[in-house]
């Protein structure tokens, strides 16, 4: 049996294919249409996929979806509720592009008419990372921007069921601050957070740690975000507002700025408040399972800086080949 993992529309859009259980193949639509993590829906991939096989769209028998629909539906929703006026365009906007982006309605009109799963978003993220393991028991951690509600999850492994254990929901989101300070700095959110990471180690952490870390709160297990200084609940465009600005005191650079030691030190600065919000995860997830082993997911997996300090709490650690949204393809499937 034939069946199609898919992500899309949000970034790093992908489409993989299965034969009895097992992968035949997958592939972002940013191979396709040269445009770096392309968020459409991945058309090109999509019959690429069913081309690598020579079968048509009658030979599928179901299609897995990375997230729920209804799920992100009411998170957006109940989130543009408490401002009904600040985000009444944004609502409008939203609400033009639900029927032309749900799923079925894509599907349809590309002549599906099979079995349509939805997944959860982190479920995805935890599953790709958990079966694409050699471990039969292991602590789960996924963390990224945000799913449906979900912008972090820990869960159990064992004998090829995932059990969640612990979940935080938005906007408490260790990825919108990595995206947000991304955004600050005059790089690309989504796609620019590397340059961050790799900017850190040029600067002096201590010059802005004390500031930025006033954003945050910790209570027993989890993280809280003054929301105060963000726009994450009523903006697309622009991540912060003006008192962010004032507690950092440094202007946000533009793109064409140069860069300059204020810069790296603000850097440095996050690259420590995530690994130390990331280290009090990890060693919640090992008291949590008391596993040796860590599976991790979400697009945050990608700091290679910080996952490395998990060996302090685990033996051995996995980090899938694709952790964001495009390995959730697969994930879905798995």
């Amino acid at each position: 049996m034939y069946k199609l993992g898919i992500s899309a529309f949000y970034h790093d859009s992908a489409v993989c294919l299965f034969k009895d259980d097992k992968i035949i193949c997958a592939a972002e639509e940013e191979r396709f249409t040269g445009e770096k993590h392309d968020s459409s829906f991945p058309i090109n991939a999509f019959y690429w996929c069913l081309g690598e096989e020579s079968i048509c769209i009658d030979s599928i028998k179901e299609i897995n979806w990375y997230e729920s629909p209804e799920k992100k539906d009411n998170r957006v929703s109940t989130t543009f509720a408490k401002r009904p006026f600040r985000t009444f365009f944004l609502n409008r906007k939203y609400k033009k592009s639900k029927k032309s982006q749900h799923p079925k309605n894509i599907l349809t009109a590309l002549g599906y008419t099979g079995k349509i799963n939805y997944i959860d978003h982190h479920y995805s993220h935890a599953a790709f990372s958990y079966f694409s393991s050699n471990f039969t028991d292991a602590a789960i951690l996924t963390i990224d921007g945000v799913g449906e509600w979900e912008t972090t999850t820990i869960s159990s492994g064992k004998q090829n069921v995932i059990d969640k254990k612990l979940k935080i929901d938005f906007p408490n989101s260790l990825g919108m601050l990595y995206s947000t300070i991304t955004a600050y700095l005059g790089f690309k959110p989504n796609e620019g957070e590397y340059k961050v990471m790799g900017l850190a180690p040029y600067g002096d952490s201590k010059v802005y740690y004390d500031k930025l870390k006033k954003v945050i709160t910790n209570t027993s297990n989890k993280f809280w975000f003054n929301q105060k200084y963000f726009t994450w609940e009523y903006s697309d465009k622009i991540m912060f507002n003006k008192k962010l600005c004032q507690l950092l005191e440094l202007p946000p650079r533009l793109p064409e700025d140069t860069l300059t030691q204020d810069h790296k030190n603000l850097a440095a600065a996050l690259q420590k408040l995530y690994e130390e919000q990331f280290l009090l995860l990890v060693k919640t997830a090992k008291n949590i399972t008391g596993s040796e082993n860590l599976c991790l997911g979400g697009g945050c997996a990608y700091n290679g800086v910080a996952n490395s300090l998990a060996y302090k709490y685990f033996k051995s650690i996995h980090v899938p080949f694709a952790p964001s949204d495009a390995g959730s393809a697969i994930g879905a499937c798995l």
